[in-house]
C-alpha cells in the first residue's frame, strides 16, 4: 500500500511539473486558461434569446412560451426563427416594462405637488428677501406667473417624462457597456488636435493678459502664473470651449484625460497639481 501510494504521489507531481512547465512560459495558470475558459457564458442568441427576458417571479411566463416557440420553430427558417424569438422578446418583457412605467407614474404624480410647493415656497422667499424694488417686482412677477401656470408646466412635464421614459425602455444598450472601444484613427487625429489647439490659444491669450497686466498691475501679474512658472489653465473654461468646437461631452473627457499631450503639464488649481 505504501508503495503505491509513493506511485501515485510521484505519478501526480510529474502531472503538475508537465503542466507547470507548459504554462510557466505564458505566465498563466492552468485554472484560468483551461478551467475557466470551458465556463459556459450567457451570451445573446438571435434564435432563443427570449429565454433570458424575464426576471422572477415574472420568469414564470417562459413555462408556457418555451415550448411554444420550440414547436414552431422546428421546421423555421433562420428567419423566421429571429422573428419569433423578437416576439417572444417583447411578450417577456412587456410586464416588466409595464410596472416600471407604472411606478415611474407614481412616484412622479407623488413628486409634483411637492414640486411645486417647495418652488413657490422659494420663489416667494425670494421676492420677500430682494430689497430692490425693480428687482422685487420682477421676482414677485415669475412668482405670480409660475403659481398660475406652474400647475401646468408641471403637467406637461409628466407626460413628456413618461413618454421618455417608456422609449429609453425598449432602447437598444451600448455596443460597448465598458467604455472599451478605440477612437478611429480619423476621429483620434481630429479630437487630439481640437484639444491642442483650443489650449494653444488659452495660453496665447494668458500670455497676453500677463503682459497687459504687467503694465497696469504687475503684483496682480502673478495670479496667472503657478509655482513652476508656467500659466494657470481654468478647466472649466477649457471644457466650455471644447464642448462648443468639439460638441461631443464624452469624447471632451477623453481628450482632456487620456489624450492629453506629454509635451504639455497643465496646472489644475482646484488639484493643485500638476497633470
Amino acid at each position: 500500500i505504501i508503495l503505491n501510494v509513493v506511485l501515485l504521489l510521484n505519478f501526480v507531481i510529474a502531472i503538475l511539473s508537465t503542466t507547470f512547465a507548459n504554462y510557466e512560459p505564458i505566465q498563466a495558470g492552468l485554472y484560468y486558461n483551461v478551467i475557466v475558459s470551458m465556463f459556459p457564458t450567457m451570451e445573446w442568441d438571435s434564435h432563443f434569446g427570449a429565454i433570458i427576458c424575464s426576471q422572477n417571479p415574472l420568469s414564470v411566463i417562459q413555462v408556457l412560451l418555451n415550448p411554444l416557440q420550440i414547436l414552431l420553430s422546428s421546421n423555421a427558417t433562420p428567419e423566421t426563427l429571429i422573428g419569433l424569438n423578437t416576439v417572444f422578446s417583447h411578450t417577456s418583457y412587456a410586464p416588466i416594462a409595464l410596472i416600471s412605467s407604472l411606478a415611474f407614474l407614481g412616484a412622479n404624480l407623488v413628486m409634483l405637488p411637492i414640486a411645486y410647493a417647495m418652488l413657490t415656497g422659494q420663489l416667494l422667499l425670494s421676492t420677500l428677501g430682494e430689497d430692490a424694488v425693480a428687482g422685487g417686482m420682477m421676482r414677485f412677477l415669475t412668482f405670480l406667473k409660475f403659481a398660475i401656470l406652474g400647475p401646468f408646466y408641471l403637467t406637461y412635464s409628466l407626460f413628456v417624462d413618461q413618454a421618455v421614459f417608456i422609449y429609453n425602455l425598449y432602447l437598444e444598450g451600448p455596443k460597448d457597456p465598458l467604455g472599451k472601444r478605440k477612437l478611429s484613427g480619423i476621429l483620434d487625429e481630429q479630437g487630439l488636435n481640437t484639444f491642442e489647439v483650443t489650449l494653444d490659444r488659452m495660453i496665447i491669450e494668458q500670455e497676453l493678459k500677463k503682459k497687459a497686466l504687467l503694465k497696469a498691475a504687475p503684483e496682480e501679474a502673478n495670479l496667472l502664473q503657478n509655482e513652476q512658472g508656467g500659466f494657470v489653465v481654468d478647466f472649466v473654461e477649457l471644457n466650455r470651449r471644447l464642448q462648443g468646437e468639439y460638441g461631443v461631452i464624452e469624447e471632451i473627457r477623453r481628450l482632456v484625460y487620456d489624450h492629453r499631450s506629454k509635451s504639455k503639464f497643465i496646472y489644475n488649481p482646484y488639484t493643485k497639481k500638476h497633470q
